[in-house]
């Protein structure tokens, strides 16, 4: 690993070699936790070039669980986590509402890491089943529109650095990489990115895989980073619509009635169950109601269900108000109970 650190500390990129490296490093030998820690501290200051983004997805997927996308039209919701605003988890709940709405959701996940509540842990506080085996996870895709894909499941071999993540406790290449993982590879994704600087790194880098649509997403509110859409101010989102072409795009809510009043972000820093229930059965307040209106109508413009923003958020608002999410959840309690 010394060759690779001198590599870090003297700003060159990392070529696949290297990259592969470091994997058989970590995962296949009695690895130094120390240099570990200095690798992923010297990454990140160094920063991420999108080939070697793309040279750890590679690596990582040779290691995982894969699974078969029978289904042909899957959106995952995972994000990189890591923004530090104490919000509640806006993808979790957009993605059951979704799967209610008829889409299917592949939602890939994990407990904390480097955050407060991951989705895994919301999921299980609501009754979901979080520990979805491959034939499990088929059923529950069939049946009811939404997997679980519980990342150490189908990345056993993550668990060995988990420790050191937590140690370090901020965001390293591995929450990076982390929504490009997704077993089934679904072909439309909505990515939350904690930094606006990773915008750009995210669009490059799946311009290099094989999807039909992708919006990555960002908000600042004051100086405080969001990896999901908000409705206290401008929104940046960056479109990549069949692995090469990249739209810049600018959503402030005000021009759709989605702003507030205020940017007491209080409102939305909450991950209780009750919190969740209450968004779920459209009782939330106001300020919640608009960030999953604002993620949900993007959702449904990746999938393209819908082309204009008027048409989406419509159809968005009318999904969240109507309770239609809580029903799913009922639904998929059932289905933990039953398989």
């Amino acid at each position: 690993m010394k060759d690779i650190l001198l590599k870090l500390q003297s700003k060159q990129d990392l070529s696949y070699e290297d990259v592969k490296k470091v994997f058989n490093y970590i995962f296949d030998t009695d690895m130094n936790h120390y240099q570990v820690s200095a690798f992923l501290m010297g990454l990140s200051v160094k920063g991420m070039s999108s080939d070697e983004v793309y040279y750890f997805i590679q690596e990582a997927l040779q290691r995982a669980v894969l699974i078969d996308n029978e289904n042909n039209f899957l959106l995952d919701t995972c994000g990189t986590g890591g923004d530090s605003s104490g919000s509640f988890n806006c993808s979790s709940i957009c993605s059951i509402i979704l799967a209610a709405m008829g889409i299917k959701i592949a939602k890939h996940g994990n407990k904390a890491v480097s955050s407060s509540s991951g989705s895994a842990d919301i999921y299980k506080a609501l009754g979901i089943k979080v520990d979805m085996d491959v034939e499990a996870l088929k059923y529950s895709l069939g049946n009811s529109n939404f997997g679980f894909i519980f990342a150490p499941l189908y990345h056993p071999g993550f668990a060995k650095i988990a420790p050191i993540r937590k140690e370090l406790g901020v965001p390293s290449i591995f929450n990076i990489i982390g929504p490009f993982l997704n077993p089934t590879q679904p072909e439309y994704q909505l990515v939350g990115v904690s930094s606006s600087t990773n915008l750009d790194l995210f669009a490059n880098t799946f311009t290099k895989m094989n999807k039909k649509k992708v919006a990555i997403v960002h908000s600042d509110v004051n100086g405080s980073p969001y990896d999901e859409l908000t409705p206290f101010g401008e929104n940046t989102i960056f479109w990549v619509e069949n692995s090469k072409n990249i739209v810049k795009e600018k959503l402030n809510p005000k021009d759709y009635g989605l702003d507030t009043s205020s940017d007491n972000c209080s409102d939305i820093q909450d991950n209780t169950v009750d919190f969740a229930i209450s968004l779920l059965k459209g009782k939330g307040n106001e300020t919640a109601n608009k960030m999953l209106i604002l993620n949900i109508a993007t959702a449904l413009k990746v999938v393209g269900l819908y082309s204009s923003w008027e048409e989406a958020i419509s159809k968005a608002k009318e999904a969240i108000y109507s309770g239609i999410g809580f029903n799913k959840l009922e639904e998929l309690r059932k289905l933990n109970v039953s398989k």
